[in-house]
């Protein structure tokens, strides 16, 4: 019996090192393909959109989990890329706003580390191709702009002829200074009879799909993080003809302006765009046509590097994000482009596909932040995780989508005000948003508070705060608020000695 009981022991351990041994750790580290797209909102088919061609971000979806409620801790490019590609909030990283020349977050927060970083002084090959620190659009496309010089093995930047100067003279503007051709921060489109190949994106993907095979052929045992930054749908929406073909004008309408709910908004809460407030119904048609193309456009440039994935030996075992770093109005109370605290400017699409026993095809309801994905790729990879994140592994919810791990979500943002024709900023805002609610301050309340209920308002028409009967849920708001805020604000590398 004992020569028995020693024989069974020893065949469990050999099954137990085996197991070890073969663990698909070890056996084929999991790579990362990290796609963000520049000012893309949630209009699109996986999000219930009925006018969005999105059929690949769609089949991501159906293979991953799709975060109903993800947002971005700041509403323009530079502080959200900062934050979310370090797990810090703005007030931590310093990256605050959009200003020229754009501040970098080891100039401002030298002991934070990027997640290419991480992953690369952790044995992974790191590749960028295109816009994932901030880069200047269109002026800054072809070039590096403030990049992390520490991130990556390899970075290219292509540039179409949507930056041409041929193409850039033909684009069409809101603004009536024919002189003014910088189109980065006004409404501009146009549509060019052209291949998806000629344009920026399009030689993002195809420089994204260079590097999966380069890598397969020349570093195979090497782990890659590849990321991929397409630039539309940034304006200019400069895009194939064939794509704006695909939404004909009669199919779009857009949002009526109700001035009543307007007029209960605090101004602060309004980015105005120069010269959004004369647009013609049939301008706004086109913009929004254009925006829509445009996202059509980077959809199928997506669909061709997932393709690649595919076809690779990696496939199964590489994780995919996407997502953006703001979104992106499109009319409704008369707001335009980004840069408030509103539901539409700081919600963004994220859709996680992982490998293992994770949910497929699932959607997530609870909110998250943009940075939770810093400790959730570092979960999933199996590599440790700085200590000073902010953010919170979302691998729970990947899990089980029906899981939280936070119950709010903050943003922040400056209200940006035109002055005699001179912009300047007047307020800081801070934005909480939970599963139905959003509470927003300005100026910690001196310019205005804001308060909406998704479940009874999901388009923002009414300000509950001018609503006495809601003093309650205000209450409860401002101290989420104020709690999340003095966590968002504290500096992460401080030790606390008690």
């Amino acid at each position: 019996m004992a020569l028995v009981t020693r024989f069974v022991v020893q065949a469990v351990a050999a099954v137990v090192l085996c197991a070890w041994l073969i663990s698909p750790v070890d056996a084929a580290p999991t790579n990362v393909l990290f796609i963000i797209v520049d000012d893309l909102n949630t209009d699109l088919g996986a999000y219930g959109h009925p006018l969005a061609i999105t059929p690949n971000i769609d089949r991501l979806a159906e293979s991953g989990v799709l975060f109903e409620r993800a947002y971005v801790q700041a509403a323009v490019c530079a502080p959200s890329r900062e934050s979310l590609l370090t797990g810090l909030y703005p007030g931590q990283t310093g990256v605050t706003d959009n200003y020229k020349p754009h501040p970098v977050f080891y100039d401002t927060a030298p002991d934070a580390v990027s997640i290419p970083t991480w992953f690369r002084r952790n044995g992974y090959y790191t590749a960028r191709v295109g816009k994932v620190f901030h880069q200047g659009v269109p002026d800054g496309i072809g070039e590096p702009g403030p990049d992390d010089p520490a991130a990556w093995d390899k970075a290219r930047d292509p540039a179409g002829l949507d930056v041409a100067p041929e193409t850039i003279a033909a684009i069409h503007s809101i603004n009536p200074d024919p002189g003014n051709r910088s189109f980065g921060g006004t409404l501009s489109w146009l549509a060019v009879d052209a291949p998806d190949s000629a344009f920026t994106d399009g030689l993002v993907a195809s420089e994204a799909i260079g590097l999966l095979e380069e890598h397969q052929n020349e570093r195979p045992e090497t782990p890659f993080f590849l990321a991929v930054g397409f630039y539309l749908p940034h304006t200019p929406l400069v895009a194939p003809e064939k794509y704006f073909d695909m939404h004909p004008l009669d199919a779009i309408e857009p949002e009526p302006v109700s001035q009543e709910s307007i007029a209960g908004k605090p101004a602060a809460s309004f980015n105005p765009r120069p010269f959004t407030g004369d647009m013609t119904r049939e301008t706004r048609k086109k913009v929004i046509q254009a925006y829509y193309a445009s996202v059509a456009y980077v959809d199928a440039q997506i669909g061709r590097v997932l393709d690649a994935l595919a076809r690779s030996p990696c496939a199964e075992n590489s994780i995919v994000v996407l997502l953006s770093d703001n979104g992106f109005h499109l009319g409704r109370d008369g707001r335009w482009q980004k840069g408030d605290l509103a539901e539409h400017g700081v919600r963004i699409p994220l859709i996680v596909r992982a490998p293992g026993e994770f949910a497929s095809g699932a959607r997530a309801g609870a909110p998250v932040e943009a940075l939770d994905l810093f400790p959730t790729l570092t979960e999933l990879t199996g590599i440790p995780a700085p200590e000073h994140l902010a953010g919170r592994s979302l691998v729970p919810m990947l899990a089980d989508p029906d899981s939280e791990v936070r119950t709010t979500a903050l943003t922040t943002m400056r209200s940006l005000q035109q002055v005699d024709g001179k912009w300047i900023n007047l307020v800081r805002g801070y934005s909480i948003r939970t599963r139905n609610l959003r509470y927003t301050e300005w100026a910690d309340g001196a310019a205005g508070h804001e308060l909406y209920d998704y479940d009874a308002d999901p388009t923002e028409q009414r300000n509950l705060v001018l609503d006495y009967t809601d003093a309650g849920r205000r209450m409860l708001m401002r101290r989420l608020l104020l709690d999340h805020q003095r966590r968002a604000t504290q500096n992460p590398f401080e030790t606390d000695t008690g």
